[in-house]
């Protein structure tokens, strides 16, 4: 079962999922002022691990923790330097991405994910925006490969789905997975 992680990320810092995958925030901008945060929801197994690091040291992160329990990627029971001789690396594509969020919830409407970005077969991220907000950001896979944007959002009440934020952190708490009584 996955179930989702989120956390949040202001332009300049970059989420690192394993060592599969790497989204860099490069700016969130709104149409009338500048906005600080912008909310991740990571569906992926719980055994890839999470990284957060300032994008202009995420490349330093990536070279340094590959291979370790902090930024691993899949292996077999076979020898870890072999396989990561083989390892590509991850390549990002040539054109950014623009998400925007031309919504005004002041009616009380609930949060929706604005869209999902898929990251080949590791994945996906959810991504809500502020109202009236757009964010540029570039994502990273093996051979950028497998990075898409899906309209609507598959699970768009994800926030559902999340904790409340943790205090001086950029993660949220996550819950008990929903089931249904008989």
């Amino acid at each position: 079962m996955i179930r989702p992680r989120a956390f949040r990320l202001r332009p300049e810092m970059s989420l690192l999922l394993g060592g599969l995958a790497r989204i860099d925030i490069l700016n969130l901008s709104g149409y009338e002022k500048q906005y600080d945060w912008l909310k991740v929801f990571v569906f992926a197994s719980q055994n890839l691990p999470v990284m957060i690091a300032d994008t202009l040291k995420a490349e330093a992160v990536y070279k340094r923790y590959l291979g370790t329990p902090f930024l691993g990627i899949p292996s077999a029971s076979g020898d870890l330097e072999v396989r990561l001789k083989r390892w590509p690396g991850l390549q990002c594509k040539d054109q950014d991405i623009v998400v925007s969020n031309n919504n005004s919830n002041s009616g009380g409407n609930e949060a929706r994910l604005n869209c999902d970005i898929t990251l080949s077969s590791a994945g996906w991220l959810g991504l809500l925006l502020p109202d009236n907000s757009e964010c540029s950001l570039r994502v990273w896979t093996p051979h950028s490969a497998g990075i898409y944007v899906r309209r609507p959002a598959l699970i768009p009440l994800a926030d559902r789905l999340v904790g409340k934020h943790i205090r001086n952190s950029l993660a949220y708490n996550t819950t008990k997975p929903f089931v249904f009584k008989k």
